[in-house]
């Protein structure tokens, strides 16, 4: 925890204030709260510095609370919450080894996203919710509305719903992501919400070459960028091939594990904080202590938030993220929780899921 302390509170650049994303939100919530839009007109500027809020409406409506708190205390308050977030997550999951905790807090994806005070931490709480609230059709559907409101990027939780015959789930999820987010943009206005789509390809063209996804894979190997931005658009139907298949053929904790990791792999953006939900892969395969764990400390090796087109960099981050959905031998005593274990789906029996 000592590490995580010096973490959180390290700013690498003088006058650059703690928990730099979260800046961003905070000053998109002030924004929100008086009736400001806080989207910026365009992308532009250096992107290892940015500080533009392109996040979905809710998002800002979430952090009025916050926003209307002075910085040097709402830091500190998103900070606490988000080392609970990572606790707790590991808590849904059946984790209760402590040495499971100290590698997860020793992995740099998690030192990072604390430190910037992103929203991976959340995600990882809402990404471990979808699991631990599995069997509860209308709390599922809430967690993972939130859960893909705050990052679109994992999008293929709702695919993964459908095809292991959650298809309420699903349907309920789709339906109040819309509803929250038409409902959040109102008091910005129409031509904010007009003026979104355009703002993230603008977001997808400056960062996609430069990160740790299947674009930035592509734009190491030499694609244009113009080519390695229409990368993950064009693998989206895999992610649902896979659903699908995965559905058919692995237990259902598998199965989430590789839609997460897929997500990520062929999300527009990628930044290394993104490879912290590796360990909601590792967790839901492994809750007790196995080799695993030890897996995402391999990105300690890479500890630049972005590849900038570097190969060995982008292949070292993807191979341990695939890693981490394959079964690896438990360390020492124990059986794996019985919260991970797999059970036949609600409805569609063609879709039952066999212990393995």
């Amino acid at each position: 925890m000592a590490l995580v302390c010096v973490f959180m509170t390290h700013t690498p650049v003088e006058g650059v204030p703690h928990l730099f994303d979260f800046h961003t939100f905070w000053q998109a919530g002030r924004d929100y709260a008086h009736g400001r839009n806080p989207y910026p007109a365009t992308i532009t500027g250096s992107i290892d510095r940015a500080d533009w809020f392109v996040y979905p409406a809710p998002v800002a409506a979430a952090m009025v609370p916050l926003g209307l708190l002075p910085y040097a205390v709402a830091w500190i308050v998103f900070g606490v919450l988000l080392i609970a977030a990572v606790m707790t997550a590991l808590w849904f999951l059946g984790v209760r080894d402590w040495r499971c905790y100290a590698f997860a807090f020793c992995s740099f994806p998690v030192l990072k996203a604390l430190n910037l005070g992103t929203m991976t931490p959340l995600l990882l709480l809402g990404t471990s919710a979808t699991w631990k609230f599995r069997q509860r059709p209308g709390l599922l559907a809430c967690v993972v509305a939130a859960t893909i409101v705050t990052k679109l990027f994992l999008w293929p939780i709702v695919p993964w719903l459908w095809f292991t015959g959650r298809r309420r789930a699903a349907v309920y999820a789709l339906v109040g992501a819309l509803v929250v987010t038409v409902v959040a943009w109102i008091p910005l206005g129409l031509q904010a919400l007009k003026h979104y789509p355009s703002l993230l390809h603008q977001l997808s063209l400056a960062e996609t070459g430069a990160g740790y996804g299947a674009g930035g894979l592509a734009a190491a190997l030499g694609a244009s960028p113009g080519i390695a931005v229409i990368i993950p658009t064009l693998l989206a139907p895999l992610a649902i091939i896979a659903a699908w298949r995965g559905a058919r053929t692995q237990p259902d904790s598998r199965s989430l594990a590789v839609m997460i990791a897929v997500a990520v792999a062929i999300s527009p953006v990628v930044w290394e904080h993104y490879f912290a939900l590796t360990l909601i892969c590792v967790a839901l395969l492994s809750p007790t202590l196995s080799a695993a764990w030890l897996l995402p400390l391999a990105y300690w090796l890479t500890t630049s938030q972005q590849a900038w087109g570097s190969l060995w960099r982008t292949a070292l981050a993807l191979s341990v993220l695939a890693a981490c959905v394959c079964p690896f031998p438990r360390l020492g005593r124990g059986t794996p929780n019985a919260a991970n274990s797999s059970f036949p789906p609600q409805g569609g029996e063609q879709f039952a899921v066999f212990h393995r």
